[in-house]
């Protein structure tokens, strides 16, 4: 009876030993936690360091105005540039030969469209849906926005990442609705909607904190 009760102690002793363990861990993560903030969140796919085309396009889709397209490769350009992720084509470069050679632009594909700027890989852009609307009769604005997303070898045609998903990887952005002013006028929500599209974009390509604002 003795050996049971002291087996039992010693049983209630370990256990209790290892709550407190797990207490004292779960306590430490916090302070770390609070101490670091969350931990990264890693690069989706990390780009080859060769000159890169950022290519967007919304053909699918004639109710986008091109402008649209165009105002979110340059932005796209501007935070790949930011941050030096990888050389790049001059966007000017892409838009004379575009205007030059309209007929046999339309005709292209993106492999013969990379060669020509000659490029090694393609951020590919397909712009399925974006631009602002109006909520509540009219009064409240807000932007919306989906691309997909995928990067291409340029010599093959193949996609290298997602390899998973042929279209591309779907990305989002929204800006927050608002009252209809002087100050938010549609074309400032538009321009902050495809800051936030490309950002959404790049951040693919790049470690980032989720508590960081980068924007």
């Amino acid at each position: 009876m003795k050996s049971t009760t002291t087996t039992y102690r010693r049983c209630s002793l370990v256990l209790l030993s290892g709550l407190l363990l797990i207490a004292g861990c779960q306590a430490a993560g916090a302070l770390i936690y609070k101490a670091v903030g969350e931990p990264d969140v890693p690069a989706q796919y990390e780009l080859a360091k060769k000159p890169t085309l950022v290519l967007v396009e919304n053909y699918r889709h004639s109710g986008i105005a091109s402008d649209d397209a165009d105002l979110l490769a340059r932005m796209i350009h501007l935070k790949i540039n930011q941050r030096s992720l990888v050389p790049l084509v001059p966007h000017e470069r892409l838009l004379e030969f575009k205007a030059d050679r309209q007929q046999e632009f339309a005709k292209m594909t993106v492999t013969e469209i990379a060669q020509k700027m000659q490029a090694d890989q393609v951020l590919y852009v397909h712009l399925q849906s974006g631009g602002v609307s109006s909520l509540g009769g009219g009064s409240i604005l807000q932007g919306k926005a989906s691309v997909l997303v995928k990067v291409i070898d340029a010599a093959t045609g193949d996609t290298l990442w997602p390899v998973e998903i042929d279209e591309g990887r779907t990305i989002g952005a929204e800006t927050n609705p608002v009252q209809g002013t002087d100050r938010f006028r549609p074309e400032e929500i538009r321009n902050n909607l495809y800051n936030q599209t490309a950002h959404n974009v790049v951040r693919l390509f790049y470690k980032w904190k989720p508590d960081s604002s980068d924007l």
